[in-house]
């Protein structure tokens, strides 16, 4: 169970220092800030990494979740392998739009402290 909870922390982790970066922070900032855009692409390829392993390992977490994982390691999959193509306004989209519905989900994955 520890492993489990490893994966967990490191993907609320890094979806939480992804949507960090864009409090406050307009399109248009995010655009001109190639350190911005540098640190949301990371967190979100190693949270996508990190679903990956977890549904590997713990593949009955897939079923037993509300949480879309796919959509996740999908990203993920992009960043790393197709990073030629990543649509930073898109990218903005879903760290501003989706993430701040997605991370408490995730929090409640975690173990009670």
């Amino acid at each position: 169970m520890r492993e489990q909870e490893v994966y967990i922390s490191e993907i609320y982790n890094a979806l939480k220092r992804a949507s960090d970066q864009l409090k406050n922070v307009s399109l248009d900032a995010f655009m001109d800030s190639r350190d911005k855009q540098d640190i949301v692409i990371r967190n979100l390829e190693i949270a996508g990494e990190a679903v990956n392993q977890l549904l590997n390992h713990f593949p009955d977490m897939k079923a037993n979740s509300k949480i879309n994982w796919s959509d996740l390691i999908a990203l993920r999959n992009i960043i790393a392998h197709q990073y030629f193509r990543i649509d930073y306004e898109v990218i903005y989209k879903i760290v501003v739009e989706t993430l701040p519905s997605l991370i408490p989900e995730i929090k409640k994955l975690l173990p009670k402290t």
